[in-house]
């Protein structure tokens, strides 16, 4: 082989080395920008945890002191709020008749209202009454968490947290106005109010416009007003020796709409958690059933028969009220409140 050929292979040995470092380099750089984007998206979701996390800060549970005396009945009336949909139509031919708007939304909120101040005076004329729980239950409003839902909710999260919260606000305030009692509010989050396309499980709460809704009503609200805004997904409400469970009803609990409905389901979820803390009364909703068992309450809702409900059966708008027995420790009369009427 002469001079010129091995310069020649030379030449094009140091050409295949100079394309093959390119390739690596180009290889790189693809690998790069997907980590930098891949950070990015971390960043901008810490930044995200972090603006709603400082809203939800941890605080204790809530203890109602023992009773002194046992002499006469004292009731405490359990309300339970929840999946109400603001922001949810209905129109009549997919709700079985059933027809929501955020103007039919108000209305039942008044009378929710007006009817559990019913149910409290009436009681309060009776019994032996000194406070009152109202759970916040969670689904205020149904955000935007599936397609169909984006396309047919009125207004937008923010919008219709502020309107939840300023519902929330009137409707406490008239309680405590009118009965003059002093209000316990334990606050679960729904699974509506994420901000999230999956549902989270730690951090569940750090991702729910709901947490900010209650954290800003504990913020807002007088003394009068007891609330339990921490950032868990099972809050435990001690009523002297009586220990009451709020969980929105999605955490865990699986129904297919088979015989017996919500019964056996909400049995073992009941017992599964007992195993850890027990409690004496589980209450739930997200399920749109009003339903009173001897160890659990299923809250209705207030938007009634949907496309959602359809396959667990035909169900009124309704919430629930339980009077609490102080004196003997236990669920006494248990009132379903319809809101159609």
């Amino acid at each position: 082989m002469g001079t010129k050929d091995l310069e020649k292979t030379k030449e094009s040995s140091e050409v295949s080395d100079i394309l093959s470092k390119f390739n690596s380099l180009s290889a790189t750089s693809k690998e790069l920008r997907s980590l930098v984007k891949s950070l990015t998206n971390e960043v901008e979701e810490l930044k995200r945890d972090l603006s709603v996390s400082l809203a939800t800060k941890e605080q204790s549970p809530i203890k109602i002191k023992p009773l002194i005396t046992r002499k006469k009945t004292h009731y405490t009336p359990l309300c339970l709020w929840s999946d109400h949909h603001i922001d949810e139509p209905v129109p009549e031919e997919q709700g079985n008749g059933n027809v929501y708007s955020p103007e039919i939304a108000d209305k039942r909120f008044e009378r929710l209202v007006d009817k559990t101040i019913g149910i409290i005076s009436e009681t309060k004329s009776n019994y032996r009454v000194s406070e009152v729980i109202v759970w916040a239950g969670g689904d205020f409003f149904s955000g935007m968490i599936h397609p169909d839902l984006s396309e047919t909710v009125i207004g937008s999260g923010a919008e219709n947290s502020l309107r939840s919260y300023d519902m929330l606000k009137s409707g406490l305030n008239h309680i405590a106005d009118v009965t003059k009692l002093k209000v316990y509010v334990p606050c679960s989050w729904g699974n509506h109010g994420r901000i999230t396309v999956k549902p989270r499980v730690s951090t569940a709460g750090s991702h729910n416009l709901e947490q900010i809704v209650y954290r800003s009503l504990a913020r807002d609200m007088d003394s009068r007003f007891t609330f339990d805004v921490s950032n868990t997904a099972f809050k435990y409400l001690e009523l002297g020796d009586y220990t009451i469970r709020f969980n929105h009803g999605d955490r865990g609990l699986r129904y297919g709409g088979g015989i017996g409905g919500l019964s056996i389901p909400f049995h073992k979820w009941r017992s599964r958690l007992d195993e850890g803390r027990r409690a004496d009364l589980s209450c739930i909703g997200h399920w749109h059933q009003a339903r009173d068992f001897s160890f659990g309450l299923v809250n209705g809702s207030m938007i009634g028969d949907t496309e959602y409900s359809a396959p667990f059966g035909t169900e009124p708008p309704c919430q629930v009220i339980a009077l609490i027995d102080r004196s003997l420790g236990r669920k006494g009369p248990v009132f379903p409140v319809y809101l159609d009427k």
